[in-house]
């Protein structure tokens, strides 16, 4: 897990950082991802009205309940490949 400012340093140079809305939870007693980002989007009402209506989770982790449906799971140790960025773009045209 990298903290925010690493992920600012780490998407800036590629002008996406303007769209990060924010980072998850750290629940304690909780180490369910999904059961973060479930809370990230009760806590952060704004996200709707930013009419977002598809999300995905891309993670190399499966502990996304109650979220399974939108994870595209990802090989650690090759990130985020071409056929992961086309089922991530497929979810988000979804309805």
């Amino acid at each position: 897990m990298h903290p925010f400012p690493k992920l600012k340093e780490m998407f800036e140079p590629f002008g996406l950082f303007n769209h990060v809305l924010g980072v998850t939870p750290e629940l304690q007693g909780d180490m369910v991802r999904g059961k973060e980002i479930a809370q990230w989007i009760e806590d952060n009402k704004n996200w709707q009205r930013l009419n977002l209506k598809q999300f995905v989770i891309i993670d190399d982790d499966s502990d996304m309940e109650p979220h399974m449906d939108r994870l595209v799971k990802t090989i650690g140790t090759e990130g985020l490949t071409e056929e992961d960025a086309k089922k991530c773009i497929e979810m988000l045209n979804s309805d």
